[in-house]
């Protein structure tokens, strides 16, 4: 039977001890290992069972040796070193016998560093069971796939079974193959569930709003009990560039320095892409050699210092992105960790990786809103300032070009006064809408309201409208149904309104008609807007409501306008609870609504 023999050699590949299974799971493939061992017919009965890493470990040996059991039981070897024995033999079922005459030269040297042969003498009788013959029984599951061997060594009759004695042998032993073969299962089953079914409703369960910190902090609480760990600590790897403590209980961290701190980063990476676990027990540091070589002394003290058995580092990651750690520590006294914990905290491992993904990124969300707002008061800030500064000088300009008008003035001298005033009106209605563009956009402002009659500040808007519609021979049509009674500032709807008109009236043809039509049910009042004008691009109607906004189509860009018009329309809307919007074609004209709440009747003693 393959196993850790005496010889000393630099190439052995040696995995750490007992990976497989818990003390229950052991003693059930003991039980199994004897009942083989009587079965057959032989002095001993050994079984390895494969572990996910690749590595065969003996589970069971039945001997009436002892100390051949306590040295070999727990030992590994990779399962590599079988492969050209296991394409050797005689094949009868599930056995496969391989007498030492028929082993070639590359399957010898592969097994003989892990191997251990019973104390026969040699002979040359053919008949006889010699020290090297193999006698090897494989365990396979329903898909075929190998999951254990069993070795039965030494016939207590001494000789070579013949090919009846095979058949025999392999139907004596099917049942107790089947049994192990269920062992083997039920232990990964069980280690998967215990692990998988509590922290993954854990990870999946977590907010998807939940910063990283707090994110970490609910993980390490709840991953405790399903790794039956003295401790939890999980941390992404951006945090190895500081100072790393992992604080699995109170006065039990591990201050780690800053070469150690590089080189887990490192051996994290790598682990993830090998999809491994790190092991850091008294001895030394298993799953990475380059670890272990320069930092074991760094390392196994803190295990043995705090009464620990081990710390279990599970990378964690997304895809094929390394993105962190999750190290759990076991006191001296718990359960060992196995194989088939491995294996279902890589599972975890990477749900936990796409929660740290969600968290990230809504961490860098949160960011960006936050220097989104920054730049949006800035803004605000810059172009209430601007409005304030030019209001001042902009009154004093338009108080003295009134007295200039007045005046009894040259006729050349006129034609520049009046111009002067119409621009000074225009810079004037500029600085008022940037003031009002910022006090809008100020979401903590209250807004004043009173109970209006919206058919009535319609009406006013449209008078205030009409030289301009007259100017372009423009038609204006206001009808109302219904009743029309809002919640609101009076100002802040009148200039919604009025900017709504304005739009319609500048961008109709000449000789054109808008339409102004108010409908009041239960429970809101609608205003639109109706023009046949030049039309709005559904490329521009996305864009429409925003501050400063142009269009680049010539026909709209030949009427005059600072793009601030709209952007009040909406946020005098939206800050009564209402919103407008635009339905429109290029060529087509352009309909603008306006949906606001009515307003209770018990509210209508109000007016303003």
């Amino acid at each position: 039977m393959t196993s850790q023999g005496p010889i000393s050699a630099t190439d052995l590949v040696r995995p750490r001890r007992h990976g497989w299974g818990d003390v229950a799971a052991r003693t059930s493939m003991a039980a199994i290992a004897e009942r083989l061992r009587v079965l057959g017919g032989f002095e001993s009965c050994a079984i390895e069972v494969l572990r996910g890493d690749g590595m065969l470990e003996f589970v069971a040996i039945a001997t009436d040796n002892p100390v051949t059991r306590s040295e070999r039981d727990g030992t590994g070897s990779p399962l590599s070193a079988m492969y050209p024995a296991l394409d050797q033999g005689v094949v009868t079922g599930a056995l496969r016998f391989l007498r030492a005459e028929d082993m070639t030269r590359e399957a010898f040297e592969n097994l003989a560093p892990y191997s251990v042969f019973p104390d026969i003498a040699r002979h040359e009788d053919r008949s006889r069971w010699h020290r090297e013959d193999m006698l090897i029984a494989e365990v396979r599951d329903d898909e075929d796939r190998l999951r254990g061997l069993i070795y039965l060594d030494n016939p207590l009759d001494g000789k070579r079974p013949s090919a009846a004695d095979l058949v025999e042998l392999d139907r004596v032993i099917r049942p107790a193959l089947h049994l192990a073969l269920v062992q083997i299962e039920r232990e990964e089953f069980a280690q998967r569930i215990r692990i998988s079914s509590a922290t993954r409703a854990v990870v999946r369960s977590a907010s998807p709003s939940a910063d990283l910190r707090e994110l970490l902090s609910t993980m390490r609480e709840e991953f405790r009990e399903p790794f039956r760990a003295h401790g939890i600590w999980i941390a992404t790897l951006d945090s190895f560039d500081g100072e790393l403590i992992i604080p699995f209980a109170p006065g039990s961290g591990f201050d780690l320095s800053y070469g150690v701190r590089a080189a887990m980063r490192a051996a994290m990476t790598d682990a993830w892409a090998r999809q491994e676990v790190l092991i850091i027990d008294s001895e030394r540091v298993w799953g990475d050699d380059v670890l272990d070589e320069h930092y074991r002394d760094s390392l196994t003290p803190h295990v043995t210092e705090r009464g620990l058995r081990e710390v279990v580092l599970v990378p964690v990651g997304a895809g094929a992105t390394a993105l962190g750690m999750l190290a759990v520590a076991r006191d001296a006294d718990g359960p060992r960790w196995t194989d088939d914990e491995s294996s279902a905290a890589l599972d975890v491992a990477h749900d936990l990786g796409r929660a740290i993904l969600n968290a990230q990124a809504n961490e860098r969300e949160h960011a960006v809103m936050d220097q989104l707002r920054e730049v949006g008061d800035h803004r605000r800030s810059l172009i209430d300032l601007v409005a304030r500064e030019l209001q001042n000088p902009l009154a004093l300009v338009a108080g003295h070009l009134e007295l200039l008008d007045a005046m009894e003035l040259p006729e050349d001298a006129r034609r520049s006064v009046v111009p002067m005033i119409r621009n000074t009106a225009r810079l004037t209605s500029l600085a008022q809408d940037l003031a009002l563009v910022s006090r809008l956009a100020d979401s903590t402002g209250a807004v004043s309201e009173a109970t209006l009659d919206l058919a009535e500040l319609a009406a006013e808007a449209v008078e205030a409208v009409r030289p301009m519609a007259a100017h372009r021979d423009v038609r204006i049509v206001q009808t109302v149904v219904g009743t029309c009674h809002v919640h609101g500032h009076p100002l802040e709807l009148s200039r919604c309104i009025g900017g709504l008109l304005d739009n319609a009236v500048k961008f109709s043809h000449l000789g054109g008609t808008v339409e102004v039509e108010l409908r009041g049910d239960d429970q809101q009042v609608e205003l639109s807007v109706r023009d046949h004008g030049i039309g709005i691009s559904s490329t521009d109607q996305g864009r429409l409501f925003g501050e400063f906004f142009r269009s680049d189509d010539p026909a709209a860009l030949s009427r005059s306008g600072y793009g601030l018009g709209l952007t009040i329309a909406r946020q005098v809307a939206v800050r009564h609870g209402g919103t407008i919007t635009v339905e429109s074609a290029r060529g087509a004209g352009a309909t603008f609504r306006l949906v606001v709440p009515q307003a209770a009747p018990e509210s209508l003693t109000t007016t303003w």
